[in-house]
């Protein structure tokens, strides 16, 4: 008897072991032919920007990344909204384009907002709210990634990238008066610089802090004290 069982159960176990074969997980674009599109980041991560930072702009193009599910064939238009309830920025003083354009054959582009410059941002930090909102070729995405807040302003302020390295091995200790003078003399903004270009522009203000010393004006913080920076070696 166990003879005649055992070719059966054999074939059985067979065919469970290979009828059993891994079977992809449906995702969440398998489960909808709809496209969806929302921002890089989330709502809770706000932007802030300072004019400071871009020494000479009155105008600033602003980079929203976003995402889409799917990959589209065609150029495709998703649109941007001002949330007016919650923008206290004056609307001089940013602008919003109508569309925007998903290019084809990609899941992530980047939209650009304009922030202008007005005399009011001297003294006020102000916001912009964007969202986004179902369109012709979108539908609004992740719920807490379809807005973006952006505070911006023209208020002197320690820039993100003057950081404890950049304190120990580069520009010292940070102050106002500094960092005012290091756009002043450098004139640029160094988000996103690596170490190199953090090394050429603080050797760029030694350079100009030694000059200053040698003319018998040393530049000095608002204590009294003579501003020094912290990188070793001089420019060539």
């Amino acid at each position: 008897m166990i003879k005649r069982i055992l070719p059966f159960f054999v074939l059985f176990l067979l065919v469970a072991i290979f009828g059993c074969k891994e079977q992809p997980i449906p995702t969440y674009e398998d489960l909808t032919s709809d496209r969806y599109i929302y921002f890089g980041r989330s709502e809770k991560d706000s932007i802030e920007v300072s004019f400071l930072f871009y020494p000479g702009q009155k105008v600033i193009d602003l980079p929203l990344p976003v995402n889409a599910t799917g990959v589209g064939y065609v150029d495709e238009k998703f649109k941007l909204f001002v949330v007016e309830d919650l923008t206290t920025a004056p609307k001089t003083t940013y602008e919003v384009q109508d569309t925007y354009t998903m290019r084809k054959g990609t899941r992530r582009d980047t939209c650009y907002v304009k922030l202008k410059y007005d005399k009011l941002l001297d003294t006020k930090k102000v916001r912009l709210v964007v969202q986004i909102r179902d369109a012709e070729d979108f539908l609004a995405g992740r719920t807490d990634y379809r807005t973006i807040i952006i505070w911006f302003h023209n208020i002197l302020s320690k820039p993100p990238w003057w950081t404890s390295s950049v304190t120990s091995y580069y520009l010292g200790a940070y102050s106002d008066k500094k960092y005012t003078l290091f756009l002043e003399v450098v004139g640029v903004d160094l988000t996103g610089a690596d170490d190199n270009l953090l090394r050429h522009y603080s050797l760029l203000f030694k350079k100009y802090l030694s000059d200053q010393k040698a003319k018998g004006t040393p530049v000095l913080e608002e204590d009294g004290t003579e501003m020094v920076v912290a990188v070793l070696g001089n420019l060539f």
